[in-house]
């Protein structure tokens, strides 16, 4: 096809609107594309309006496209966008960035971005190929923080996308930052503020990619913003609010306006008030622990089933793991069956539901595992001396004892409340060693083959989608609950923890009971996508861009949330899925306790189930807000760390 074919057709469209246009193959454009750039001449007026012609038609052919194309329409594009930066690189030494080919090129490299991102991420039809347009959908609608964090960095010019009235983009961003925050405020609490950070961390993208222009700074609007900022009445909220309130205005003022550098522990106190992270525990707490320690006694084992110390239980952890929850013991059963034990510790059985301390870890959601340390869930002195499944120490817990076949059937599943006796603390690698060179201790050894005799029953019942596993390995092991390894200890833990909380989901799920569950949601057509180019990259490993491509649509995998209907967890591939196993570090943890606490363990009348229902909504919701707070901090704090080394 000719440039003078293809205006032809332009003209047809336009003549008749018919879809003419749309008949046109991509391919057949990006080959036209190619060739126009090739002899592209800064000298020749004439080729502004081809390329213009070519990336209108290619607009239109690209939203026609199906998904078996986009591998290979996507690789053209981008040898196009390249040749493009190569041409405005290597331009005649006299052209200059006033040229009037030049700026075209430019406006069609920064227009061929957004396109290239809209068809890959599937929003092509949603934005019309409108640079702005998209950029505004990924920020306003899709908002999909690390998608957008993707397309800033292969693509940073959108950053400086204009709407039709000449108004930048980052302008919206701020009055929608302003807009949440005056609107938090207003309802007199700031204790729910995902939106805010996400537009902070908005603009924070922004104004730091490599490509901005800083004179957005100085536009008038953002210069009236110093004036609506000083307006405002402060002093109608109250003392809490209004601290944070100002905080929030003072963060904006900072980022936008000066260049304050701050120390390493300043700016860590800086993201611990911004992210609602106490790092240390308020007297009142400490006074508590204190009164809790003094009153353990043996009613404490009232109810409980104590196992004898001469069951071998074994805990198994990273190296540097501080919070204990989980120990595992097994016996062979007469019939030939195995009867696996799981003992997870019990936090609720020493700290009431109507403690303080109890209060404080449902307020901080988790335990923060960071690169120098831990911020804790629980104090560390209860934790340490009292809560963790400590080695040659009774420990509060829960055991849930599975009785499994050599086939991987499920013959029984029970929890009970108990009071055990660790036998001995391992580490991963000890574990490792031990099953390779026995130690000579009969029962010790005895117990660690069994439970790999175990491990091989569950690699059947435990099946991990690839993906999730690549993407949830990928991501910052926060709370430390992610087994990252692939040895024969990992996986043991690893298929112990996901079948215990799959099937305390599954109790409560068919006994139609309340409970929190932790879904995970399937998009089919972004696995296949992923599926897709993986087959590409087994050709080609070499193949950076195919990389690229699988890296991004990672991103936009589907995460796990708390809910209090169960929806499945489609990356463990199970109907039922739950959080039960790590209560010292995850508070869902701990509200799924109360809900054995109030249901298994007790006869509860109905109005008590309408309560914890109310309980449950409201712990979700929180949790799952909560989430970025602490990921933002972590993130945020370990940046901090390796910019001061």
């Amino acid at each position: 096809m000719t440039i003078e074919e293809l205006r032809l057709i332009i003209k047809k469209a336009n003549d008749k609107k018919n879809n003419e246009l749309k008949k046109v193959g991509t391919k057949t454009i990006l080959e036209l594309f190619e060739k126009e750039i090739d002899n592209y001449n800064f000298e020749d007026l004439s080729k502004n309006s081809n390329i213009k012609d070519i990336m209108y038609v290619l607009r239109v052919t690209l939203s026609k496209n199906n998904d078996s194309d986009k591998d290979k329409i996507y690789l053209l594009i981008q040898d196009i966008h390249t040749k493009i930066k190569n041409k405005l690189i290597e331009k005649p030494g006299h052209i200059n960035k006033t040229n009037q080919n030049y700026k075209t090129l430019k406006k069609i490299i920064n227009d061929l971005e957004a396109v290239t991102l809209s068809y890959l991420y599937d929003y092509i039809d949603d934005c019309n190929n409108e640079t702005y347009n998209f950029i505004n959908l990924l920020v306003f609608e899709i908002k999909n923080l690390p998608l957008i964090e993707d397309a800033i960095e292969k693509f940073p010019y959108i950053t400086n996308i204009k709407d039709e009235n000449d108004n930048y983009i980052l302008e919206k961003i701020i009055y929608n930052y302003l807009t949440v925050l005056t609107g938090y405020t207003n309802l007199k609490e700031l204790s729910s503020n995902a939106d805010l950070i996400y537009y902070d961390k908005i603009i924070d993208l922004f104004i730091n990619s490599k490509e901005f222009n800083k004179l957005q700074l100085h536009s008038p609007k953002l210069k009236q913003i110093e004036k609506y900022l000083s307006s405002l009445k402060k002093e109608e909220y109250t003392e809490q609010t209004k601290r944070k309130f100002i905080f929030w205005i003072n963060n904006l003022k900072e980022k936008l306006f000066t260049e304050n550098i701050l120390s390493e522990e300043k700016t860590i106190k800086k993201i611990k008030y911004k992210y609602d992270i106490d790092d240390d525990f308020e007297e009142d707490i400490l006074s508590e622990v204190r009164l809790t320690k003094k009153c353990m006694s043996k009613k404490c084992l009232d109810g409980r089933i104590i196992i004898p110390q001469e069951e071998c239980i074994l805990t198994i952890d990273g190296e540097n793991a501080e919070e204990i929850d989980d120990g595992l013991s097994v016996i062979k059963l007469i019939n030939g069956n195995y009867l696996l034990k799981v003992h997870i510790a019990d936090p609720v059985g020493l700290v009431k539901n109507n403690s303080i301390i109890y209060d404080e870890a449902l307020k901080r959601t988790t335990s923060i595992y960071l690169s120098d340390g831990v911020i804790p869930q629980f104090p560390k002195e209860l934790t340490k001396e009292f809560l963790s499944l400590k080695s040659r120490s009774y420990r509060l817990a829960r055991t849930y004892e599975i009785e499994l076949t050599n086939n991987s059937e499920i013959v029984s599943y029970n929890v009970k409340k108990t009071a055990i006796f660790v036998t001995k603390k391992m580490s991963y690698k000890q574990f490792n060693q031990m099953l390779e060179k026995p130690t000579g201790d009969i029962v010790l050894d005895d117990t660690i083959n069994k439970l790999e005799q175990v491990s091989n029953i569950l690699a059947k019942l435990v099946k991990i989608d690839d993906i999730y596993y690549q993407v949830t390995r990928n991501e910052k092991n926060t709370t430390s609950t992610n087994i990252i390894g692939k040895t024969s200890a990992e996986k043991l833990v690893e298929r112990t923890m996901i079948l215990t909380n799959h099937l305390t989901a599954k109790y409560f799920y068919d006994n139609k009971l309340p409970f929190i569950y932790r879904n995970h949601q399937e998009d089919p057509i972004l696995q296949e996508k992923i599926e897709s180019f993986k087959l590409k990259m087994d050709e080609d490993p070499e193949n950076i861009e195919i990389r690229n491509i699988i890296e991004t649509y990672q991103k936009m995998y589907p995460r796990s949330y708390y809910d209090t209907k169960c929806l499945g967890h489609f990356g463990l591939n199970l109907d039922t899925y739950s959080h039960v196993t790590s209560p010292l570090r995850r508070s869902a943890d701990i509200v799924a306790n109360v809900c054995m606490d109030e249901i298994i363990d007790k006869k509860v009348e109905d109005k008590k189930i309408y309560a914890l229902e109310d309980f449950l909504k409201e712990q979700c919701n929180y949790i799952n807000a909560r989430r970025i707070n602490v990921e933002s901090f972590s993130n945020e704090y370990e940046k901090i760390k390796i910019l001061k080394k």
